[in-house]
C-alpha cells in the first residue's frame, strides 16, 4: 500500500450506525426485543379484528355472497407468500445496511424492493383482473357465486399490488427500528377500512363490492401514505434524492433472502389453504318439505304406474 493510499483509507469516515440501532443497542436483549415486538403484535390482533368485523358485513348478505366473497379470498391467501419474501428481503438487507452505518445503501436497497413489489403486482394484478371467472370455477363455484366473486376478485386482485408496495414499505420502516409507526398506519387503516365497508354495504346497499371498494381504497391510501413518510424520512431511512433504478447486485441479495422464504410461505400456504367443497357451492339447494320435516322421514317416490303387491 502507497503513502497515498493510506493517507485515503484514514481519511475515510468510519460508518456510525444510525440513532436507533444506537438506541436499541444500549438497551438489554430482551428489553429491545420487547420493544420491537409489541407494536406488531398489537398491529397483527387489530388486523385481524378488522378482517372479521368486515367479513361480517358480508355475511349479513346471505350465503351465496359469502360464498364468493370467501373464495376470491382464497386467492388472496396464496398471494401471502409474494407479500411476505419481499417483506423479509427488504427487513433483512436495509437493516443489515442501517447497523452497518450505511442509510444511502439501505435507502437504494428499500427503493429498489418498491419497484420489484410494483412490478411483481402490476403481473398478478392483470392476471387476476382477466382470469376472474376461470380462477373461480377452479375452485368448483357455481355459477351464481362466479357472478358475485369473479367482478370482487378481479377488483381486490387488481388493487392488491397496493398492498403488496405497502408492506415492503412499512417493512423497511421496521428494518430501520421504526415499529411504532407502522403499527399507527395499521390501526388507521384498520379502522377506514371497517367503515368504509360498513357505508358501502349497509348504508349505501352496494353489497359485496362494497367490501371490495373498501379495501381497494384503503390499499391504495396506505401505499401513498407509506412512501410519503419515506421520503420524508423515518429512523434515519430516507428514499429522497437517491436514483429509481433496479441493478443486478442489489436484486441478486433480495431474491436470496426471498425466494427461500417465498418457496416456504408457498408449501405452507397450498397446504393449509382452505378448500371449497364443489357440493356446497351457493345458497340454491332445494330444501324438504314441511310434512317431511314434521316426520322426520324422507319423501317416498309416487309409483309411476301400477299397483303395490301385497
Amino acid at each position: 500500500m502507497t503513502i497515498q493510499q493510506a493517507e485515503e483509507v484514514e481519511g475515510e469516515e468510519t460508518p456510525v450506525p444510525s440513532a436507533r440501532a444506537a438506541e436499541l443497542a444500549r438497551l438489554s436483549p430482551s428489553r429491545a426485543a420487547l420493544e420491537l415486538a409489541w407494536p406488531g403484535i398489537i398491529e397483527q390482533s387489530v388486523s385481524a379484528v378488522g378482517t372479521a368485523a368486515v367479513f361480517a358485513f358480508v355475511g349479513h348478505l346471505g350465503a351465496t355472497a359469502t360464498a364468493a366473497v370467501g373464495a376470491a379470498g382464497q386467492f388472496l391467501f396464496l398471494l401471502f407468500p409474494v407479500w411476505r419474501s419481499l417483506a423479509i428481503g427488504t427487513i433483512a438487507v436495509v437493516s443489515r445496511r442501517m447497523g452497518e452505518g450505511r442509510p444511502a445503501e439501505a435507502a437504494d436497497a428499500t427503493r429498489q424492493s418498491l419497484m420489484l413489489g410494483a412490478l411483481a403486482s402490476v403481473v398478478f394484478g392483470v392476471g387476476f383482473v382477466i382470469f376472474a371467472a376461470p380462477l373461480l370455477r377452479l375452485l368448483g363455484a357455481a355459477d351464481d357465486v362466479v357472478a358475485i366473486g369473479a367482478p370482487f376478485l378481479a377488483v381486490i386482485g387488481g388493487t392488491s399490488g397496493a398492498a403488496t408496495v405497502a408492506l415492503i414499505g412499512t417493512s423497511a420502516m421496521r428494518a430501520a427500528g421504526d415499529m411504532r409507526t407502522p403499527m399507527y398506519l395499521a390501526l388507521v387503516s384498520v379502522v377506514a377500512a371497517v367503515a368504509l365497508a360498513y357505508l358501502f354495504i349497509d348504508v349505501l346497499g352496494i353489497g359485496p363490492m362494497g367490501s371490495a371498494y373498501a379495501s381497494s381504497i384503503v390499499w391504495i391510501v396506505n401505499v401513498i401514505v407509506a412512501v410519503a413518510l419515506l421520503r420524508r424520512g423515518v429512523a434515519g431511512l430516507s428514499i429522497a434524492g437517491g436514483p429509481w433504478r433496479i441493478t443486478r447486485p442489489t436484486t441478486r441479495t433480495l431474491f436470496a433472502i426471498s425466494l427461500p422464504s417465498g418457496l416456504e410461505s408457498a408449501t405452507w400456504c397450498s397446504v393449509s389453504a382452505p378448500r371449497t367443497s364443489p357440493r356446497i357451492r351457493s345458497s340454491r339447494r332445494s330444501k324438504p318439505s314441511p310434512s317431511s320435516r314434521a316426520s322426520g322421514s324422507p319423501r317416498r317416490p309416487a309409483l309411476s304406474s301400477g299397483k303395490r303387491s301385497a
